[in-house]
């Protein structure tokens, strides 16, 4: 629909490096990526796919990239897309102030990324059966029960986020309409 009111000549641009392919079979012309600083072929590639409509090629060459999209915000950008080029070769490691180097904390996570996404070598010991290992966003069932707009509710979800280092996924999000006018 957002086509036909703005006709061809306007461009439509994912931001979302995990949703572009999708974003792109659905119309959209393409993506300003993170992801592609790292993988730039094979973003290329999907999104070419996903151009030509032809969704099943598209996603089978996105899918290995998954944990890169996820985990090249491990920390701030450009933090963790700097140490994976370091990593991969490409440049020199190291990062200028006011950034900082990527946390050791997130080197196995962001290695591993890289690893499923084909650019660099497997690594040794974190194969299962041919399929690589990636880590994931830390997941906890929740149940947060409120009214829309209840800030008593917002805090107590932002306090968990907090604690848990914003790695943290939501998975379902649901809420009551508040339509009684009270202060609770």
């Amino acid at each position: 629909p957002m086509r036909k009111i703005i006709g061809d000549d306007f461009r439509l641009y994912s931001g979302e490096d995990g949703m572009a392919r999708d974003y792109v079979l659905k119309g959209g012309d393409g993506v300003i990526s993170v992801t592609a600083n790292v993988a730039p072929g094979t973003v290329s590639k999907v999104m070419a796919a996903a151009k030509a409509n032809d969704a099943a090629t598209a996603e089978a060459m996105d899918k290995p990239l998954s944990a890169l999209h996820r985990d090249l915000f491990c920390e701030a950008n450009p933090i963790p897309v700097k140490w994976a080029l370091a990593k991969m070769g490409k440049t020199e490691s190291g990062i200028r102030l006011p950034l900082t180097t990527l946390g050791a904390d997130f080197h196995d996570r962001v290695e591993a990324a890289l690893s499923q996404a084909m650019c660099i070598a497997p690594l040794p010991g974190k194969e299962n059966n041919g399929c690589l290992l990636s880590y994931s966003w830390p997941s906890r069932d929740l149940l947060l029960q409120g009214q829309l707009f209840d800030s008593g509710l917002i805090n107590q979800a932002l306090e968990i986020v907090e604690k848990r280092g914003g790695d943290f996924d939501i998975t379902s999000f649901s809420v009551q309409p508040n339509d009684q006018f009270s202060n609770a």
